[in-house]
């Protein structure tokens, strides 16, 4: 490689466990420092987010999103690594990160108020060929038994999919 082709490394990395609408987790915050520092060493450019509400996760997605894509703007390859620890569920096949502040009673309410995996892998993959995304999720899930009322209308299964 030339110069200016080394490969630019970007973390983002987002601990939550000081929950609102469901049980408070002790380890995602230490965890998250402990990887956003390991990651600081491999040579990585480093953001990281503790307890992040739904607006803040969404925000630092999107901005995290955007300075991949000006990092590789000039044709410079890009690596992104993505590590995520606190609630996590998965609720007719797709996955979904609970920020601090969600409150789940209903399919509604998730879609509304947590990530969606799937559409952040897709968005992070539009501008980096290169994105690893390590999710240290607790598998119980938090969300309420009626889940909007009587039996479940949108199935949960234990841990992710």
């Amino acid at each position: 490689m030339g110069p200016g082709s080394e490969v630019k490394r970007m973390a983002l990395v987002i601990g939550n466990g000081a929950y609102t609408g469901a049980s408070p987790l002790k380890n995602p915050v230490n965890d998250a420092v402990a990887v956003g520092k390991k990651l600081v060493d491999m040579g990585f450019e480093v953001r990281t987010e503790t307890d992040a509400t739904a607006e803040k996760m969404l925000r630092v997605l999107s901005d995290f999103t955007q300075a991949l894509s000006a990092a590789g703007a000039d044709g410079r390859p890009t690596a992104a690594v993505v590590f995520y620890a606190g609630h996590g569920v998965q609720v007719d096949g797709e996955n979904y990160l609970l920020p601090v502040d969600s409150v789940i009673r209903n399919k509604l309410d998730l879609l509304h108020s947590a990530v969606g995996l799937q559409i952040a892998l897709e968005t992070l993959s539009s501008v980096t060929k290169t994105c690893v995304v390590l999710r240290d999720c607790r598998r119980d899930n938090p969300m309420p038994r009626p889940f909007g009322g009587g039996p479940r209308s949108a199935p949960a299964a234990p841990g992710l999919a």
